[in-house]
């Protein structure tokens, strides 16, 4: 298969049939592509089929007044052809109405920083129905939220100083916002895909590990953007593998217990995290879980393979599931297939993940 160029192809330059190094695309319900044509401090538009591109904001020359960009790095079209554009080096994300000549500022424009009203090269912007902007605030390590009319923003991902842990993020890259408030992020230097809700206090790994990036099909190096289609897969630009990835979606499914016993399940995947509280167990989408024994986690003998897991264990160390027990357990290897799991009657079981029941 070979690819069919759509747009440009005609030189580096600045004329209607060109561009000069373009950072991202849009294309909206028309098959309209949008292009943030970065060198050239522009976006153009191109018409389905057209030979030329149109300069809908900017194409003034680099600068900061309403009628410039400065190397814009990302565009989000809504339905009435408006343009929101993360201007980056203008620390700011400018509204572009259709036939406009200069732009509004909706988020930022008060200096490069991390106050509230303040944004530090923001790298993607996405709306969703609702009007709301959702910014990848990327040297500012976190997402914000800017409500239409705002003179400030809410943090909803990340924050704080850059970490690989689960409640930070690094130099986030590129986001998407689904119907459920599920936030994807391109954790660009952790070399992951994570998944908040907002409102939520941390992120799940959806793709990719920051203990192990690299080249497999499990791993990433710095994905730069993320998208997700009508069936919840999501595709990835994994930027230094120089490839796009396909993560399939997997749909959660739940197993209720009718009486007490030991239950074995597999869980496929990668990089697991386990939660059991007040009689639920749930295995995030997408990991690895693979142990034998009773269940009881802490007796080193019920693990088997080259890959052990951490020592020392968690504090809670059981899965034996009760209304009493909570366990947090994180498991990056993989051991040995199959795991018994003791329940008590009634438990919801819940895997949110490929269950296989042997």
């Amino acid at each position: 298969m070979t690819g069919v160029t759509i747009a440009g192809g005609n030189g580096r330059g600045n004329a209607a049939n060109q561009f000069d190094q373009p950072d991202d695309i849009f294309i909206d319900s028309n098959n309209t592509l949008y292009v943030c044509d970065m060198n050239n401090h522009r976006v153009q538009k191109w018409i389905s089929g057209s030979s030329s591109g149109i300069t809908v904001a900017g194409g003034n020359g680099s600068g900061s007044n309403p009628n410039q960009l400065n190397e814009p790095s990302s565009v989000f079209a809504d339905g009435s052809g408006a343009v929101f554009i993360a201007d980056r080096n203008n620390n700011r994300v400018q509204k572009w109405l259709p036939g406009a000549v200069s732009g509004v500022t909706v988020a930022g424009g008060n200096g490069l920083g991390s106050n509230a009203n303040q944004l530090y090269r923001p790298d993607d912007v996405f709306v969703n129905t609702a009007g709301n902007l959702y910014i990848a605030d990327a040297f500012n390590n976190r997402i914000q939220k800017w409500v239409p009319g705002a003179t400030s923003g809410i943090t909803v991902a990340g924050g704080d100083y850059p970490a690989g842990t689960a409640d930070k993020l690094h130099n986030p890259k590129s986001i998407y916002v689904d119907d459920s408030s599920n936030i994807f992020i391109a954790d660009y230097h952790n070399h992951r895909i994570q998944k908040w809700h907002e409102g939520d206090d941390s992120a799940v790994t959806v793709a990719g590990s920051r203990k192990y990036y690299g080249s497999l099909s499990d791993q990433m190096l710095v994905p730069t953007n993320v998208h997700i289609d009508k069936d919840g897969n999501l595709f990835i630009v994994d930027a230094f593998n120089a490839r796009a990835q396909k993560w399939p979606n997997v749909v959660d499914s739940t197993f209720i217990t009718m009486s007490p016993g030991n239950y074995t399940a597999v869980v496929k995947g990668k990089s697991p995290v386990c939660t059991a509280t007040s009689n639920v167990v749930t295995v995030n989408t997408g990991y690895t879980y693979q142990f034998t024994g009773n269940g009881n986690w802490s007796d080193t003998t019920n693990w088997s393979g080259d890959n052990l897991p951490p020592s020392p264990l968690p504090a809670c160390s059981k899965i034996i599931v009760s209304p009493e027990g909570t366990c947090i357990l994180d498991v990056p290897q993989t051991i040995s297939a199959g795991a018994n799991i003791t329940v008590v009657s009634g438990t919801n079981f819940v895997i949110n993940g490929n269950l296989t029941i042997q």
